[in-house]
């Protein structure tokens, strides 16, 4: 599909697990700005091939996309969804890697990168809140974490945001902020 017939902005959500990008995500969906979740994706190619859904299936078959697709596979995947949806913004969910946003830059043209940014101690206490397994049991585990998803690939990502929203506060705060950042990218910014 050509650039023209393609979304005339995409919005590419990143950060830290537990900062707040599916929030964000939801908030600027409700906005009327359709939103590709990088995971979902993943997870549809996995039923299409008959992957178990399953944490460690899952792992397991990323490794495998991406040996099969190069880095940049999963954002490959979102661009089948992207290149159905009316020209307009989109907001896609879940960058993990540069080679994911050269991908979008080279098919798209103006993509951003939004970084939604939280300190640690309160992305802590939302994993928490989400009662998943692999949420870290403290503090200084949970940091790991971090680093090690900074070393594989994200601490390069965040190293080229254009904009960052701190989620330190209420919802409401952070609509606020995404409502700027709308406005920042010369968008309409009411529900």
């Amino acid at each position: 599909m050509s650039r023209e017939n393609g979304p005339r902005m995409l919005i590419c959500i990143t950060g830290l697990p537990g900062s707040g990008k599916s929030t964000v995500a939801a908030l600027l969906a409700r906005r009327s700005l359709p939103v590709v979740v990088m995971g979902d994706e993943v997870r549809e190619e996995a039923r299409r091939r008959g992957i178990p859904l399953d944490g460690p299936s899952l792992r397991r078959f990323m490794v495998e996309i991406r040996g099969e697709g190069g880095p940049g596979v999963v954002a490959e995947l979102c661009m089948r969804r992207i290149d159905t949806l009316v020209p307009g913004p989109v907001v896609v969910d879940g960058l993990r890697s540069v080679e994911e946003l050269e991908a979008f830059r080279r098919r798209y043209g103006r993509t951003v990168l939004l970084e939604v940014r939280a300190p640690a101690e309160l992305r802590l206490e939302r994993m928490r809140g989400r009662a998943r397994e692999d949420t870290p049991r403290s503090l200084d585990s949970f940091l790991e974490r971090d680093r090690a998803e900074l070393a594989v690939g994200l601490g390069e990502l965040l190293g080229r945001v254009d904009y960052v929203v701190v989620n330190d506060g209420t919802r409401d705060e952070l609509g606020t902020r995404v409502e700027a950042l709308l406005r920042g990218l010369g968008l309409e910014a009411s529900a």
